[in-house]
């Protein structure tokens, strides 16, 4: 019997797998399409390349928010040395339909400036980044949950929530990469904090956090107010939490 139900098991499992890869590549695909579609996500090509010429809108006498452009940059480097060689991209671009008046205004300059192969070499960098900060969003995000609930179907519900609230939040938005950098560096203190590791991953994650936004600096306070032992406060702070 069991010769005869182990082919079965293996399928059913390889099915399990094949329908969870689906369900969040889905939830990490959805809030790109909003940001292209509903944001501002094609800004960002143009925005990157002011970064590099020094004219970026975070630009003062030192540049701050850097560690997205920079990895970013180092990917398209590497990709276009290597696998954007095997492409041929000058005639990669959408032609923009006749009847293109129903197209809204973002997607008919999208259309326009995917002429430029650079725009859709960078964008295809673009979109694997996001996608890859989605899943580590998602990944860090369950094992976070797990500490408050083991009900595998609370911690789903939580990540469909995190991918409908960030397909949501892109008015005005470009692909805001630091944001999501931001989101994965508190998520990693939380984890710090709820496993009681030792303080340094705190000063790795915040100094990390430092080159990426300056709301990273906010972790060691939320990290402070973790390990505060609130049962020997004052009775007036007692009183105030509670």
């Amino acid at each position: 019997m069991d010769t005869l139900t182990t082919p079965w098991s293996s399928v059913n499992k390889w099915l399990k797998g094949a329908v969870i890869a689906i369900a969040v590549s889905w939830m990490a695909l959805y809030p790109i399409y909003t940001n292209y579609y509903r944001g501002y996500a094609i800004e960002q090509y143009n925005r990157l390349l002011d970064f590099k010429s020094g004219k970026s809108m975070f630009f003062n006498p030192w540049q701050y928010r850097v560690l997205c452009p920079w990895l970013l940059e180092a990917a398209y480097q590497v990709a276009d040395a290597t696998i954007f060689r095997l492409v041929d991209f000058s005639n990669a671009g959408l032609r923009p339909p006749d009847n293109s008046g129903d197209k809204n205004e973002l997607t008919k300059r999208m259309m326009e400036l995917t002429q430029n192969p650079e725009f859709i070499k960078y964008n295809i960098i673009f979109v694997g980044f996001r996608f890859l900060e989605h899943l580590l969003i998602f990944g860090l995000a369950w094992i976070y949950f797990s500490h408050f609930t083991a009900n595998r179907l609370m911690r789903w519900l939580g990540l469909m929530l995190i991918a409908m609230m960030m397909g949501n939040a892109v008015i005005d938005s470009d692909l805001s990469f630091n944001t999501y950098m931001d989101v994965i560096l508190y998520l990693l203190a939380g984890l710090v904090i709820m496993r009681n590791l030792s303080p340094w991953w705190i000063v790795a994650i915040t100094t990390l956090g430092a080159f990426n936004r300056e709301t990273s600096l906010l972790i060691p306070v939320i990290y402070f107010f973790g390990q505060a032992n609130y049962a020997a406060a004052p009775h007036w702070i007692n009183v105030f939490l509670n």
